[in-house]
């Protein structure tokens, strides 16, 4: 069963690590994001809340998802136990704050949603239950 929930995570953080790769190399370019559901990824990436510390957002998700499935690999490699699981709980309950904060961002303060910011987020929330999924079992 924990294969199972590791399946998972490895598959959202890909998803995840995609979206994010998406918002950076467009916004690095300073080329316009196609939004599916609206037309204000733009206004959201340039908005004061598009950074953390001076980190830009999505390169914060393409680290988390990066290392998530390094480690998730890891984990399936190897069986890597109690210790591996919990150190991808820690990480996985940060973004997870994380990434409810930033929906709550972008529903309540901007007023605005982002199809391509709305991806790594909802990843990280999904990221966050199968972890606690594979740390119960």
């Amino acid at each position: 069963m924990p294969i199972l929930f590791l399946l998972v995570i490895l598959v959202v953080t890909v998803i995840g690590w995609v979206a994010s790769y998406y918002v950076y190399r467009h916004r690095k370019h300073g080329q316009a994001i196609e939004c599916v559901i609206s037309s204000d990824c733009d206004w959201i990436i340039s908005s004061s809340h598009s950074s953390w510390w001076g980190i830009p957002n999505d390169q914060i998700g393409l680290a988390y998802f990066s290392s998530l499935t390094l480690l998730t690999l890891l984990d399936i490699i190897i069986g890597g136990g109690f210790y591996l699981n919990i150190l991808i709980l820690l990480i996985a309950l940060l973004a997870g704050v994380y990434a409810l904060y930033l929906i709550y961002i972008q529903l309540h303060v901007l007023k605005h949603n982002c199809t391509w910011c709305i991806i790594p987020t909802l990843s990280a929330v999904i990221i966050l239950i199968a972890t606690i999924g594979l740390i119960s079992v």
